[in-house]
Parts: C-alpha cells; sequence; structure tokens
C-alpha cells in the first residue's frame, strides 16, 4: 500500500514542478516585455503570455503522465476502459467536421447558439494534432494487444481528420 502512495507523490511532483516550471517561463518573459510596447498592446502580450504558459505547462507535463501510465501498466482493466474511451473521443472528430461543414454550408453561424457549437467543433478538429500522437504513444505503452489495437484505431481516426484538414486548408489557401 505504501508503494501507491509513493508513486502518487513522484507523479503529483511532476505537475507541481510543471506547473512551477510554467510559472518560472511566465515570469522570465514578463521581465522581458515590459514596457510602451506592451502596455500598448497588453491584451495580446496577455494573450501571448497565456499561450506561453499553456504550452511549457503541457510540454512538462507529459513526463509525469507518461510516468503515471507506466506506474498504471499492470492494471489491465484501466487500459481497457482507456483504449475506448480513447475510441469514443477519436470518433467525435468526424462528427465536429460534419457539424462544421453543415453549418458552413447551410449558414446558420449567425445564430448564438450555433457560434457556440462551431467554436466548440473548432476546439475539437484543432485537438486533433495532439490526440493523434498521443493515442500512438498511449498505444505504444498499453501492456496488452487488444488495447493496443483499439488505441492505434483512434489515433488513426485522429491522424486521418488530421491530414484531411491539412489538405483541406492548403487547397484553401490556393483558392483564395
Amino acid at each position: 500500500m505504501k508503494k501507491y502512495w509513493i508513486k502518487t507523490a513522484c507523479v503529483a511532483a511532476g505537475y507541481i514542478l510543471a506547473l512551477a516550471v510554467a510559472s518560472a517561463a511566465e515570469y522570465i518573459r514578463y521581465l522581458f516585455t515590459q514596457g510602451p510596447a506592451a502596455q500598448a498592446a497588453s491584451g495580446m502580450y496577455a494573450g501571448g503570455d497565456f499561450m506561453l504558459f499553456l504550452g511549457v505547462l503541457g510540454f512538462m507535463s507529459i513526463f509525469p503522465t507518461a510516468l503515471g501510465l507506466y506506474f498504471l501498466r499492470p492494471f489491465k482493466k484501466f487500459w481497457v476502459v482507456f483504449a475506448y474511451g480513447a475510441l469514443a473521443l477519436a470518433l467525435t472528430a468526424p462528427l465536429a467536421e460534419v457539424t462544421l461543414m453543415t453549418l458552413k454550408t447551410l449558414q446558420l453561424c449567425q445564430a448564438p447558439l450555433w457560434d457556440v457549437v462551431y467554436l466548440l467543433g473548432l476546439l475539437r478538429i484543432f485537438a486533433t494534432g495532439v490526440l493523434a500522437p498521443g493515442f500512438a504513444l498511449m498505444a505504444w505503452v498499453a501492456p496488452q494487444k487488444g488495447p493496443r489495437l483499439i488505441l492505434l484505431v483512434a489515433a488513426g481516426i485522429e491522424a486521418a481528420l488530421f491530414l484531411y484538414i491539412a489538405v483541406l486548408y492548403l487547397v484553401w489557401c490556393r483558392l483564395y
């Protein structure tokens, strides 16, 4: 029982360290971006600060997350549930893309409710670039063949939609 507490404490300490590093990066950026330019465009600087914080926090959180998943390798039921959850999440990506295209085609984005639906769909589509390699990495870590295959299918769905969006964007940029 004591062993699980040590593992949990290590993972928690990793997340706390990630938060500290992200905060330090934010503080260092703040020290170098004071002055009239930062005051004139304070909203833009605040947005950049937020993106820097999230980027550093996300990158630094990879390590404790990987450690936590490594500690969870002996729990076979966890991996089965995780794999099916990943597949369910991956199946929302094509649904989000179809919803976005339908809203664009029918020009329904003038109503506030549809604007929110459109924004949520865009956020889901943007997540494909992170979820595809994440699911592939989890497939590599998974201890069983069944969850590994399900995670690879989820990664394939995410990767296929990411490539579809990339090609669609490139074609759209050529047209306009």
